[in-house]
This record gives C-alpha cells, structure tokens and sequence, in this order.
C-alpha cells in the first residue's frame, strides 16, 4: 500500500514538472519575437582572376566579416563571391563593415594565409566529389584556364601582391552587393564591368584516376537561350527517376550506378551537366547513351508528355528556389550579373507556364553536345 502511495506521488510530480515546463516554454515562446535574420549578397565578375585567387577572395571577405554576418562563399562560371546571413537589427552594422573590407587593397597576412589553407581544402572537396571536379575541369577549359589551376597545392602559390593587385582593381567599383529596400520595395546591385569570357565549346578531354575503380563521363555545354527554358531542360533530363537520363542509365538495364543532369544558371549563360559513374566495362555503354540522348535533342524528338512533366516539375524547382532565401539571393545576383533584369525574374512563372512545345524544341535544337570530360581508372 506505502509503494502504491510512493507511485503515485512520484507521477503526479513528473505530471506537474512536465506541465510547468510547456507552459514555461509556451510563455517564453509568445513573448520573445522570433529573430529575424537578413541576407546580403556580395557578387563579383570573375574575368582574368584565376581561380585559385578568386577561392582565395571569397575565403578572405568571408574571414574579415565574420564578426557582422555567416559567410557561405560561392563560385560559378563567370562570377564569385559571398552570401551573408545576420540578424535584421545587424544589416547596417554588416553593410558598413563589407564597405570597409571592399576598399582595402592590403590583407594582413595572416588572413591570406587562412584564405589560402580553406581554398586548398575547398578544392579537395572538389576532388572527393567526381562530378563536381569533372565540372570544373570543364569550366577551367572552357575559358583557357590550365588544369593545374585545380591543383590543392596552387592557392599556396598565390601572394600578397597577386591579392592586392586585384583588390585595387576591384575597390575602384561600387560594392557590387545585393541588397532590398523594404520601404522602397526594390532590390539594388551596382554591377561591375563585365567582359564575359570567352568559352571554347568544342573539346574532349581524358583525365587518369589511378585509383579509381570507377570510370566518369561528363558532357558539358554553356546554352545562350531563354533560362526559363533552360531549367525545363535540365528537369527533363534529370528530374527524378523519370526523367531521360535517369531511365537511359538506370532503367531496364542498369549500365551505371550514378547518373545525374544538371542545368545551372551562371553568368555567361545556362551550364547543362550530364554526369555518370560506371564500372569500367560499361562505360562504353554510358558514354554511347549520352551520345545518342544529345543527339535526340538536337534533332528536337520531345513528347508532349514529357513536356508537360518538365514544365511542372520547373515550376516547383522555381518555388524551391524562392523558398530558400540564402540561394535566392545568389541566383538573383547570378541573373543581374549576366545583364537580365528583375522584372524578367519575377515574370519566370509566368513565363515557363506560358511556353510551347516548339519554343522548348528549337532551345534544345541549339544545344551543342561536343565538350566532354572523361575520367578513367
């Protein structure tokens, strides 16, 4: 009878602890307001900064800003730079100090030498992901760059004059920074001066993995087209387990244990990826699939119904975007760096809804399949 007291003493005590502590976490919760946070974005044409010093820029800016805002660095091809993300009440705090870090044209070393110690670490992320090495590899050809210029060993390499050589070009400019105006409702980025780069679109190029026991195919192709159209292409191919690529790969009979399309936006026009990893026996297979599936869109052979699933499924990549507000910002700097205005990204919705099926034919008839990067073991 005592323990049976004892019990139930013991759970109306848990009762009342766990009753205190939801109501204490539901007052605190209605009296505190939620934080809310900002996001900045700075962007930089990347024309004639080697790549190992455009790694070595973002990691600086994002060191020497630390304090005001999280830096997420970001590259691409034909444009670089940082999002920033802090407290609504530290915008201004944040907007002074990136002025401040803009206008000098000497770094103290010590920060370089950190710089240059996360670039090399961000390359070697780039290696331990085949398909993000295989891109790059792509990028750095298509503009003239050496392969070299991946190498972990090159922002090592990079000294303080080669920063402060830039960086005095650069302070000449307004700080190139994405911001929005709520009382005005309008966002402001005063660009650079862009020369976009000249890109080599035709090129094959075979690299050795001696450690691999894989085998890597990468097609490559900057498309100059309508981005709206752009991004139905890239869900056409690579959107889900329905998609071409996916199905040509992965299908009935499955020739590669990997196989991923990609379309993203850069600021000398639309990048379109196709990536597959496979076992060296078949990546003959691989390699003839891709051929033929690039081939089958040159010449435009797109059903209706595979229109209109990549038309739905651009939408929701669309809403995915927008709903993310760190990548939100970057792809809105990426797209008033390749000279489009925001008028035509707020029309995107519209626009893809409202495309037809020859519109999406005569893009894809203008794509030009022939660079290529392989990887082999």
């Amino acid at each position: 009878m005592k323990g049976k007291c004892w019990e139930k003493l013991g759970r109306t005590v848990i009762f009342i602890v766990a009753t205190l502590t939801i109501f204490a976490w539901f007052s605190a919760s209605v009296s505190s307001p939620a934080v809310r946070f900002t996001v900045l974005t700075l962007a930089v044409p990347s024309s004639g900064i080697p790549l190992p010093l455009q790694l070595v820029l973002a990691y600086g800016w994002q060191l020497q800003v630390a304090k005001e805002g999280v830096g997420h660095p970001w590259w691409t091809l034909g444009g670089f730079g940082v999002d920033f993300v802090t407290k609504e009440e530290s915008e201004d705090d944040l907007k002074t100090r990136l002025l401040e870090v803009w206008k000098q044209t000497s770094w103290n070393p010590l920060i370089v030498r950190q710089a240059r110690s996360l670039s090399s670490q961000q390359i070697q992320a780039w290696k331990r992901e085949p398909m993000e090495w295989l891109r790059w590899q792509a990028r750095t050809i298509a503009i003239g760059e050496q392969i070299a210029s991946l190498d972990p060993e090159q922002p090592s390499r990079i000294r303080l004059d080669d920063v402060s050589a830039v960086l005095k070009r650069l302070s000449r400019y307004d700080l190139p920074l994405l911001d929005y105006d709520p009382a005005n409702r309008s966002w402001t980025f005063p660009t650079l001066p862009i020369t976009p780069p000249t890109i080599r679109s035709k090129f094959r190029q075979t690299l050795k993995l001696p450690l691999s026991q894989r085998a890597h195919v990468l097609w490559w192709t900057v498309a100059k087209g309508d981005p709206e159209i752009a991004i139905m292409v890239g869900e056409l191919l690579g959107g889900g387990t329905g998609a071409k690529w996916f199905q040509l790969l992965r299908g009935d009979k499955p020739v590669a244990y990997h196989a991923v399309a990609q379309v993203q936006w850069t600021v000398v026009g639309s990048e379109l990826t196709l990536y597959a990893a496979t076992v060296p026996e078949n990546f003959k297979f691989a390699r003839q699939r891709a051929q033929q599936l690039l081939l089958n869109l040159s010449q435009g052979k797109i059903d209706g119904s595979e229109f209109e699933r990549a038309k739905k499924l651009a939408e929701l990549r669309l809403r995915q975007i927008t709903s993310d507000p760190v990548n939100l910002s970057r792809m809105r700097a990426i797209w008033l760096m390749s000279s489009r205005s925001l008028s035509e990204w707020e029309n995107l919705p519209e626009r893809v809804q409202s495309l037809s099926l020859e519109e999406f034919r005569a893009f894809c008839r203008s794509l030009h399949p022939t660079a290529e990067i392989i990887a082999l073991p």
